[in-house]
């Protein structure tokens, strides 16, 4: 899964959540060093579904790890336990232990205010439109809203040092930005956002991510138009999925 990840830039879900699992339930790593491994590499990373990932699988919100054993990967794909060195010493032959983590103070996620951003476009006039990696694509909102209206994207500088992206997931962005370049009128930029886009009249998409509103609160949009979301979020419960989809 680590030679995909790092080969391919991509993972589909089920392996995505076995990989979590080894690292922070069997391991016994900090999940968030390998939430930022994964981010690195992922053509598709997002802060947000990755995160959510990872804090699923470590029992954020439940106390309930989520572990993986043989009986799932025979299940899913049965090829990868007929190849393995190890078919008759597997380390993963039983469940990991799950006891319930401890208790600590912390918000009420079922109550909590929900940042969803705003449900409907808020202001107008806007000149160009500030493209965010988290929405890079020619279906982004703010985009779509005017077929015709230039765009700018801006490499965040300080963030990539911090980040370090692998090569393929900067080339992935680069090869975005051109399908985008070939619709409308595409200005790239690199450094600091909010000093790249100093006093331009710029509209753009409300992203879930963080960093999203500081950097926003900086920029100061005067259009912001809504995430499309599949379903706008609410206070229900998100100790599991099929918590959270039975409350819809």
């Amino acid at each position: 899964m680590v030679g995909e990840l790092h080969d391919d830039g991509w993972l589909v879900n089920q392996t995505r959540m076995w990989l979590a699992s080894q690292w922070a339930v069997r391991a016994g790593a900090t999940w968030r060093d390998g939430e930022d491994e994964m981010f690195a590499h992922l053509l598709d990373g997002s802060r947000a579904a990755n995160r959510l990932g990872w804090q699923w699988t470590v029992g954020t919100g439940s106390g309930k790890v989520y572990g993986f054993s043989r009986w799932q990967v025979n299940k899913r794909a049965p090829s990868l336990c007929r190849n393995c060195a190890l078919n008759d010493a597997c380390p993963i032959e039983n469940w990991p232990d799950d006891d319930l983590g401890p208790a600590v103070d912390g918000p009420d996620l079922n109550k909590a205010p929900i940042p969803a951003g705003p449900a409907h476009v808020e202001g107008q006039g806007a000149e160009q439109v500030w493209i965010t990696a988290e929405s890079l694509g020619t279906a982004d909102p703010a985009l779509a809203a005017q077929p015709d209206r230039a765009a700018v994207f801006v490499f965040d500088e300080p963030l990539l040092r911090k980040l370090r992206l692998s090569g393929k997931r900067l080339v992935f962005l680069a090869e975005t930005l051109g399908e985008i370049a070939s619709t409308r009128p595409l200005e790239v930029r690199r450094g600091r956002v909010a000093d790249e886009l100093s006093e331009r009249a710029v509209a753009t998409t409300w992203a879930p991510v963080p960093g999203f509103s500081r950097i926003a609160d900086a920029v100061a949009p005067v259009e912001l138009h809504p995430w499309p979301w599949l379903v706008r979020p609410t206070t229900s419960s998100v100790r599991s999925f099929s918590a959270w989809r039975r409350s819809h």
